[in-house]
């Protein structure tokens, strides 16, 4: 598991903690070296911090979640045909990444 926050965090035994801002690419680049390759899941509750100022507060949290969608575009595992694990609503579910 890894953690990115912009604030410092206290250890948490199996986590690797990335202290610094999701939308630099160098955070993202650590975080993608710490994966180790594709991952199993993507989880974000990143929040911009709120100014007050309504389009810049809302454009700032479309930031986030674009840069998490992204890299979850580009970082999850990927299922294939053949490899489904269950059915879901009448529709087969793979064992690729999950965005959360």
């Amino acid at each position: 598991m890894i953690a990115v926050d912009l604030n410092h965090m206290d250890p948490i035994e199996g986590v690797d903690f990335v202290q610094g801002d999701f939308l630099d690419e160098g955070v993202r680049k650590q975080v993608e070296g710490l994966s180790g390759g594709k991952v199993d899941t993507v989880l974000s509750d990143m929040m911009a911090s709120m100014t007050g100022v309504r389009d810049r507060d809302v454009q700032a949290s479309l930031d986030l979640v674009s840069a998490a969608t992204l890299f979850g575009i580009q970082n999850l595992k990927i299922g294939h045909e053949g490899d489904e694990v269950g059915v879901v609503n009448g529709r087969p579910t793979y064992a690729g990444g999950d965005m959360v």
